[in-house]
């Protein structure tokens, strides 16, 4: 995973470096990177970042506190829990985790410094998204396939021309509302069958 990451950094630079600045209408750069998925390996420098004993704990962990509806006791089936794991031993998964979050961190800021330093940023929307979330303990879970919060939210991050600064909207959106605020942002309307997607712009916010 982190050769393919490395891999996708250095082609979306590459390409922001060689090809963005000659492009004179708008154009679109889609860059999916992979960590952090299991295993959780990346650098040293990255896991020295998080103790395993002073990170938070996994939310209603215990067994007095997890749920136990038979949904979720699916999800654990299906993914071969096991009845119980120890407290240390996923405050190690959990620092992981955090460290490999924190490479993928990296990686978008190598793109984004590139995007600065060939004075694209400030004509340039940038879209930070994630396809799930991950449980990693909370509720004696350990991956998705259930909605509580852990696995259904996503980040959504906006920046750049017409987005204000340092701006949180607790509206609910949906990634399907992506596909009409992209065109919309580069003045493309849409079509009859564009609209049938469902999406809602989501610049009127």
């Amino acid at each position: 995973y982190r050769l393919y990451d490395e891999r996708i950094a250095n082609e979306a630079t590459n390409w922001l470096t060689t090809e963005a600045s000659a492009i004179s209408r708008p154009w679109a750069l889609s860059v999916h990177f992979i960590a952090a998925h299991a295993p959780f390996v990346t650098s040293q420098e990255f896991h020295a970042m998080y103790d395993p004993a002073t990170i938070p704990p996994p939310i209603r962990f215990s067994r007095d506190q997890r749920p136990e509806h038979p949904s979720i006791q699916h999800v654990r089936d299906t993914v071969c829990h096991e009845n119980d794991i120890s407290l240390e031993q996923v405050q190690e998964l959990r620092a992981a985790y955090f460290a490999t979050v924190s490479y993928l961190d990296s990686l978008v800021g190598r793109v984004l410094d590139t995007l600065d330093a060939q004075g694209l940023a400030e004509d340039t929307l940038v879209i930070y998204t994630s396809d799930h979330g991950f449980s990693l303990g909370d509720h004696y879970i350990f991956g998705l396939f259930h909605m509580l919060e852990e696995s259904l939210k996503v980040p959504l991050i906006m920046a750049g021309p017409g987005v204000p600064e340092n701006t949180r909207m607790e509206t609910p959106v949906s990634h399907t509302d992506l596909y009409p605020t992209i065109l919309e942002a580069c003045d493309i309307p849409l079509n009859e069958e564009e609209r049938k997607i469902g999406g809602q712009s989501l610049w009127p916010l």
